[in-house]
């Protein structure tokens, strides 16, 4: 629950803390300032316009985050940790620290897979300054709920890589060269041809012929990833057994040369849900802000309003 209350123009000289901080924020801050609690800790609050930001101070530092409304007080853009968030719709997400762009993608199949699986999450990313795009896509269990949950994520069962180059002088992007892997998985008891062919490519024909497969491998179970080719009804077509064949750990090595992440963060998956814990506390601020306007609108009462130079 929050409590909130606005900070009268004489408090303001207790404030210079947050003062100076909302001038380091806004080029010449005119907007309001509250205080206010939520769960049981003291926040501040300045607004200006449509756009928040929230302060809070310990012994050593003060540190802020903002977040933007429409007119209806729903959030439209807030920041978390060091990403940008625009939560309209599917939440997309710029980080700050890389300047990667990345949202989560969730769909149906129409049907369910061998492991009950019946839809697939995609984590896309997209970095301007290399001009490229990753795409790692695994199967999921779509819940009523909607919600996501990273421990259902396995193995990527595929991973593309795109090169965007400029179209013309229009500044249109358009894929250029793309890098596409599927999974395969393969085992020893129920695919014993195809498990000596996987060793085979791993170790060469020569170390095979003279160790075989079960002493050259440790797992009974293997996974690798092949080139993408084309698909056939909705079944992909890879270059097994001719083209080369990956690790997880090659691609993932090759995706964060180009400064892609290779999991899903958790606080991605938090706002998807919507129980990202400062997301929670924002929207509940944002609503209380919308009763403290109606209030004020309807004692005619004017709001007091911070003036750039009112402390100086």
């Amino acid at each position: 629950m929050i409590t909130i209350k606005e900070i009268e123009e004489k408090d303001y000289p207790i404030i210079q803390e947050a003062y100076m901080m909302i001038e380091s924020i806004h080029d010449y801050p005119s907007g309001r300032f509250f205080k206010y609690a939520y769960n049981g800790e003291d926040r501040m609050l300045y607004r200006q316009d449509n756009l928040f930001t929230v302060m809070w101070f310990d012994e050593e530092n003060g540190y802020y985050q903002t977040f933007a409304v429409d007119d209806d007080y729903n959030i439209g853009t807030i920041t978390l940790d060091h990403y940008r968030v625009n939560i309209q719709g599917i939440p997309h997400f710029y980080d700050e620290e890389t300047g990667i762009y990345s949202y989560i993608h969730v769909g149906t199949t129409g049907h369910d897979d061998q492991d009950g699986y019946n839809g697939y999450l995609a984590y896309v990313q997209s970095n301007p300054k290399t001009k490229k795009r990753l795409v790692m896509q695994y199967s999921y269990m779509i819940h009523e709920n909607r919600r996501l949950y990273s421990f259902q994520l396995n193995d990527p069962l595929s991973i593309q890589m795109f090169d965007f180059y400029p179209l013309h002088d229009k500044g249109i992007k358009i894929p250029g060269l793309r890098h596409s892997y599927v999974k395969m998985t393969v085992s020893r008891d129920e695919h014993p041809t195809l498990y000596d062919i996987v060793t085979m490519k791993d170790f060469g024909i020569i170390e095979f012929m003279k160790k075989g497969s079960f002493a050259l491998q440790k797992d009974s179970t293997l996974t690798r990833y092949y080139p993408y080719l084309f698909s056939i009804d909705k079944v992909a077509i890879t270059g097994f057994p001719l083209s080369r064949q990956y690790r997880l750990e090659d691609i993932y090595g090759y995706a964060k040369e180009n400064g892609f992440e290779v999991e899903i963060p958790e606080l991605l998956i938090e706002v998807h849900n919507g129980i990202d814990n400062e997301l929670v506390e924002y929207r509940e601020l944002a609503n209380k802000m919308r009763e403290v306007e109606q209030d004020i609108k309807n004692n005619q009462t004017k709001p007091i309003i911070l003036t750039y130079g009112d402390n100086h």
